[in-house]
Protein backbone atom coordinates (compact mmCIF):
# COMPACT_ATOMS: atom_id res chain seq x y z
CA UNK A 1 0.00 0.00 0.00
CA UNK A 2 1.37 3.41 -0.89
CA UNK A 3 1.47 6.14 1.71
CA UNK A 4 -1.18 8.49 0.42
CA UNK A 5 -0.20 11.70 2.11
CA UNK A 6 2.75 13.82 1.20
CA UNK A 7 3.91 16.95 2.90
CA UNK A 8 5.86 19.33 0.71
CA UNK A 9 8.49 21.06 2.73
CA UNK A 10 11.36 23.33 1.74
CA UNK A 11 14.63 22.28 3.22
CA UNK A 12 16.69 25.09 4.64
CA UNK A 13 20.01 25.41 2.87
CA UNK A 14 21.63 25.49 6.28
CA UNK A 15 20.22 22.15 7.49
CA UNK A 16 21.67 18.69 7.76
CA UNK A 17 20.31 15.24 8.47
CA UNK A 18 22.06 12.26 10.05
CA UNK A 19 22.82 9.32 7.79
CA UNK A 20 21.97 5.80 8.93
CA UNK A 21 25.58 5.30 10.03
CA UNK A 22 25.45 8.62 11.87
CA UNK A 23 22.20 7.65 13.61
CA UNK A 24 23.74 4.40 14.83
CA UNK A 25 26.91 6.12 16.07
CA UNK A 26 24.93 8.87 17.83
CA UNK A 27 22.67 6.32 19.55
CA UNK A 28 25.72 4.37 20.76
CA UNK A 29 27.50 7.53 21.97
CA UNK A 30 24.37 8.74 23.76
CA UNK A 31 23.85 5.38 25.41
CA UNK A 32 27.48 5.13 26.56
CA UNK A 33 27.43 8.71 27.89
CA UNK A 34 24.40 7.98 30.07
CA UNK A 35 22.91 11.37 29.17
CA UNK A 36 19.22 12.15 28.85
CA UNK A 37 18.03 14.41 26.04
CA UNK A 38 17.93 17.32 28.49
CA UNK A 39 21.45 16.56 29.75
CA UNK A 40 22.66 16.34 26.17
CA UNK A 41 21.02 19.68 25.34
CA UNK A 42 22.67 21.29 28.37
CA UNK A 43 26.10 20.34 27.03
CA UNK A 44 25.42 22.45 23.92
CA UNK A 45 26.23 26.16 23.64
CA UNK A 46 22.63 27.01 22.72
CA UNK A 47 19.32 25.60 23.92
CA UNK A 48 18.16 22.70 21.75
CA UNK A 49 14.67 21.38 22.38
CA UNK A 50 13.89 17.73 22.99
CA UNK A 51 11.79 17.62 19.81
CA UNK A 52 14.77 18.88 17.78
CA UNK A 53 16.96 16.22 19.36
CA UNK A 54 14.41 13.53 18.46
CA UNK A 55 14.29 14.79 14.85
CA UNK A 56 18.11 14.78 14.77
CA UNK A 57 18.31 11.15 15.97
CA UNK A 58 15.60 10.10 13.50
CA UNK A 59 17.60 11.50 10.58
CA UNK A 60 15.25 14.42 9.93
CA UNK A 61 17.03 17.65 8.91
CA UNK A 62 17.92 20.15 11.63
CA UNK A 63 19.89 23.38 11.36
CA UNK A 64 23.59 22.95 10.65
CA UNK A 65 24.52 24.72 13.88
CA UNK A 66 22.33 22.32 15.95
CA UNK A 67 23.68 19.36 13.97
CA UNK A 68 27.27 20.36 14.75
CA UNK A 69 26.58 21.19 18.41
CA UNK A 70 24.79 17.93 19.08
CA UNK A 71 27.66 15.88 17.64
CA UNK A 72 30.26 17.93 19.51
CA UNK A 73 28.36 17.55 22.80
CA UNK A 74 28.73 13.77 22.45
CA UNK A 75 32.43 14.12 21.58
CA UNK A 76 31.80 12.91 18.04
CA UNK A 77 33.63 14.43 15.10
CA UNK A 78 31.65 15.82 12.19
CA UNK A 79 32.20 13.38 9.35
CA UNK A 80 30.79 13.37 5.84
CA UNK A 81 29.56 9.82 6.39
CA UNK A 82 27.25 11.17 9.13
CA UNK A 83 25.53 13.61 6.78
CA UNK A 84 22.73 12.79 4.33
CA UNK A 85 23.27 14.91 1.22
CA UNK A 86 20.40 17.16 0.21
CA UNK A 87 18.33 15.97 -2.73
CA UNK A 88 16.13 17.59 -5.37
CA UNK A 89 12.42 17.87 -4.85
CA UNK A 90 11.03 14.44 -5.69
CA UNK A 91 7.64 12.83 -5.60
CA UNK A 92 6.75 9.41 -4.28
CA UNK A 93 6.79 7.90 -7.76
CA UNK A 94 10.35 9.08 -8.23
CA UNK A 95 11.56 8.08 -4.77
CA UNK A 96 14.88 6.70 -5.91
CA UNK A 97 13.71 3.12 -6.24
CA UNK A 98 16.68 0.84 -5.82
CA UNK A 99 19.00 3.69 -4.86
CA UNK A 100 20.31 4.68 -1.49
CA UNK A 101 18.88 8.16 -0.81
CA UNK A 102 22.14 9.23 0.78
CA UNK A 103 23.85 8.86 -2.60
CA UNK A 104 21.61 11.30 -4.46
CA UNK A 105 22.80 14.79 -5.49
CA UNK A 106 21.19 18.02 -4.31
CA UNK A 107 20.36 21.10 -6.32
CA UNK A 108 17.07 22.80 -5.42
CA UNK A 109 17.31 22.32 -1.65
CA UNK A 110 13.74 21.09 -1.32
CA UNK A 111 12.61 17.68 -0.27
CA UNK A 112 9.26 15.97 -0.27
CA UNK A 113 8.87 14.48 3.15
CA UNK A 114 6.35 12.10 4.60
CA UNK A 115 6.00 10.54 7.96
CA UNK A 116 4.39 7.16 7.87
CA UNK A 117 3.48 4.38 10.19
CA UNK A 118 3.59 0.65 9.72
CA UNK A 119 2.17 -2.39 11.42
CA UNK A 120 3.44 -5.86 10.60
CA UNK A 121 2.37 -9.31 11.72
CA UNK A 122 4.41 -12.37 10.78
CA UNK A 123 4.30 -16.06 11.62
CA UNK A 124 7.41 -18.19 11.66
CA UNK A 125 8.75 -21.61 12.56
CA UNK A 126 11.09 -22.04 15.51
CA UNK A 127 14.07 -23.03 13.33
CA UNK A 128 14.01 -19.54 11.73
CA UNK A 129 13.60 -17.63 15.01
CA UNK A 130 17.21 -16.46 15.55
CA UNK A 131 17.52 -15.15 11.99
CA UNK A 132 14.13 -13.45 12.23
CA UNK A 133 15.11 -11.82 15.55
CA UNK A 134 18.27 -10.46 13.91
CA UNK A 135 16.30 -8.98 11.01
CA UNK A 136 13.66 -7.55 13.37
CA UNK A 137 16.42 -5.76 15.37
CA UNK A 138 17.67 -4.34 12.07
CA UNK A 139 14.14 -3.23 11.16
CA UNK A 140 13.79 -1.61 14.58
CA UNK A 141 16.77 0.66 13.83
CA UNK A 142 14.73 2.30 11.05
CA UNK A 143 11.58 2.87 13.09
CA UNK A 144 10.70 5.71 15.43
CA UNK A 145 8.86 4.61 18.56
CA UNK A 146 8.89 0.98 17.50
CA UNK A 147 7.07 -1.74 19.40
CA UNK A 148 8.02 -5.38 18.94
CA UNK A 149 6.15 -8.27 20.52
CA UNK A 150 7.02 -11.95 20.07
CA UNK A 151 4.22 -14.39 20.91
CA UNK A 152 6.35 -17.48 21.49
CA UNK A 153 3.47 -19.87 21.98
CA UNK A 154 2.07 -19.04 18.53
CA UNK A 155 5.27 -18.33 16.55
CA UNK A 156 4.06 -14.80 15.84
CA UNK A 157 5.84 -11.45 15.91
CA UNK A 158 4.15 -8.04 15.73
CA UNK A 159 6.07 -4.88 14.85
CA UNK A 160 4.79 -1.33 14.71
CA UNK A 161 6.35 2.10 14.47
CA UNK A 162 6.67 5.31 12.51
CA UNK A 163 9.35 6.18 10.01
CA UNK A 164 10.70 9.05 7.96
CA UNK A 165 11.04 8.99 4.19
CA UNK A 166 14.77 8.42 4.55
CA UNK A 167 14.09 4.97 5.97
CA UNK A 168 11.27 3.76 3.68
CA UNK A 169 13.50 2.00 1.15
CA UNK A 170 15.50 0.31 3.90
CA UNK A 171 12.30 -0.81 5.62
CA UNK A 172 10.97 -2.27 2.35
CA UNK A 173 14.21 -4.17 1.76
CA UNK A 174 14.20 -5.52 5.33
CA UNK A 175 10.56 -6.63 5.00
CA UNK A 176 11.44 -8.42 1.73
CA UNK A 177 14.17 -10.27 3.60
CA UNK A 178 11.70 -11.24 6.35
CA UNK A 179 9.14 -12.40 3.80
CA UNK A 180 11.54 -15.10 2.61
CA UNK A 181 11.85 -16.54 6.14
CA UNK A 182 8.30 -16.24 7.46
CA UNK A 183 5.43 -18.59 6.78
CA UNK A 184 3.13 -15.56 6.49
CA UNK A 185 3.66 -11.81 6.63
CA UNK A 186 1.20 -8.93 6.52
CA UNK A 187 2.23 -5.28 6.49
CA UNK A 188 -0.12 -2.33 6.81
CA UNK A 189 1.19 1.15 5.98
Amino acid sequence: MVVDFMLKQKRNRQSRALSIQGQENVRLALQSSGLTYIGWSMRCNTYISESTIKRFIAGIPVSTSYFNELLTALNLTIEDSYIVPKINSIGSSQLAIGLNISQLAIEKNTISSFQGGMFMTATFTEDKRSEIERIIRHLQSFLIGSKIKFHDDKGVVRVSGNFSEYEKLHIDATIDELEELCTSLKVTW
